[in-house]
């Protein structure tokens, strides 16, 4: 096995097939125009849905999105 192939250390045909499911955790700050802070996180939420395509072509499905912070900027 080359050093950059990650994968298992046996022959492909010695191997078994396994379906592995995973959370994965981004972070992410972004800037928004709201009303208040409640218009903020709900902008930010449906900003981040709206612009998933990218990810479900690899296989990656947005579930919860939890908001840490809302702070407002002068």
């Amino acid at each position: 096995m080359g050093k950059n192939k990650i994968g298992s250390k046996l022959p492909y045909d010695q191997c078994a097939t396994y379906k592995v499911s995973v959370v994965v955790e981004f972070y992410r700050e972004m800037t928004v125009r709201a009303a208040d802070s409640t218009e903020a996180m709900e902008i930010a939420e449906a900003r981040i849905r709206a612009r998933q395509s990218i990810m479900k072509k690899h296989g990656y499905s947005v579930g919860d999105i939890e908001v840490l912070e809302v702070e407002e900027h002068e």
